[in-house]
């Protein structure tokens, strides 16, 4: 069950929930919208009908998400705020990955408020052509290519006064993937291609503006190269009390054919509508059932679009990941779940 502010199907989804009495409100984050969804009498009225504890998932939330659910009851089926907001920055992903062994783009970390500290923490290593990113932001909105002073003037307001990650630029092609992390591993999705900068879909240079799935979105070398990154990575996450749904971006650099970690998204993504309608999606139809909470305009149809994906998808111990790692430890060590070994999850005990 879907729970939504603003309904796309004006009523005539099955699925979808939204309370008749939806006044204007001037909304400043999709966390407010969640936040309000859980506090209103109607919603609670239809939980309540519905019976059983609710399960809530959401792509945002935050602090008081959490002591809402906390005081009615609700059990919120994600990692806590402040660790996904931990795990949220770019630079802490840098270092997580560098520990186990899914490495960056060659870059350094520290702070620069001037061009000229920016060359020097760059150094000849990387060169003069920089990407130059903040700690948070998505869609591009704090990734900054800097090769001049005059780059360095129209973006230096948003650098300043940050600790940065400086890369050299590359030649590359993004792909996407999404995975679960359980007790018993994590557990690859399908890879796909990035759109990046397009005007026509994004003001942002460096923003995601979708996602294109293909069979050769990724060579064989290359995909087996990034599901190890992954891997290695949610195991590391792991290590951090993470369990759930998340999503990774690689790099591919075409010039010197390495690859590339490139930023985490730890929770639901916009690409997960993509994920789930792929053949070899390797989520079974059915796991942890719950009603689930989704603000946003947008948001409504990527919410229902990846119906089947998340209903499995819970990053405490709950039976529907337990049961997907369960799958996943019956599959060869070091493959890629592909269209083939569907199997191995589609015949999990009441899955069917």
């Amino acid at each position: 069950q879907y729970v939504v502010y603003y309904d796309s199907w004006d009523g005539q989804h099955p699925r979808v929930f939204a309370p008749q009495n939806r006044p204007y409100v001037e909304f400043g984050s999709s966390e407010q919208i969640n936040n309000y969804l859980l506090r209103d009498a109607e919603i609670q009225d239809h939980f309540r009908r519905r019976g059983g504890t609710p399960m809530i998932a959401m792509v945002f939330f935050d602090e008081e998400t959490e002591e809402i659910c906390r005081d009615l009851g609700y059990t919120l089926i994600l990692p806590p705020d402040s660790l996904r907001r931990r795990l949220d920055s770019k630079i802490v992903t840098t270092r997580l990955g560098n520990e186990a062994g899914a490495p960056s783009v060659p870059n350094v970390l520290g702070r620069a408020d001037t061009y000229e500290e920016l060359t020097e923490l760059a150094g000849p290593r990387l060169g003069s052509d920089l990407v130059v990113q903040t700690p948070y932001g998505d869609s591009g909105k704090t990734t900054f290519f800097i090769s001049s002073e005059r780059d360095w003037d129209k973006s230096s307001q948003d650098i300043v006064g940050q600790e940065l990650k400086v890369m050299t630029r590359i030649n590359n092609k993004a792909a996407a993937v999404e995975a679960c992390i359980t007790r018993h591993g994590t557990i690859v999705g399908p890879f796909m291609t990035d759109l990046t900068g397009y005007p026509e879909l994004t003001p942002y240079k460096g923003g995601w503006c979708g996602n294109d799935l293909f069979p050769e979105a990724l060579s064989d070398s290359h995909r087996e190269t990034a599901i190890g990154h992954v891997r290695r990575l949610g195991d590391r996450l792991a290590e951090e009390g993470y369990k759930g749904f998340l999503e990774i971006d690689v790099l591919v650099d075409i010039d010197s054919d390495q690859v590339y970690l490139g930023e985490l998204n730890p929770r639901i993504s916009g690409a997960s509508s993509m994920t789930n309608v792929t053949a070899g999606v390797p989520v079974p139809p059915a796991g942890v059932h719950g009603r689930r909470l989704h603000g946003g305009r947008r948001g409504d149809q990527r919410a229902l679009a990846g119906a089947r994906r998340r209903r499995c998808l819970g990053p405490a111990d709950h039976e529907g990941a337990d049961r997907l790692g369960r799958a996943h430890s019956r599959c060869p060590p070091d493959r890629h779940l592909a269209p083939g070994r569907r199997r191995h999850l589609e015949l999990l005990p009441g899955q069917q």
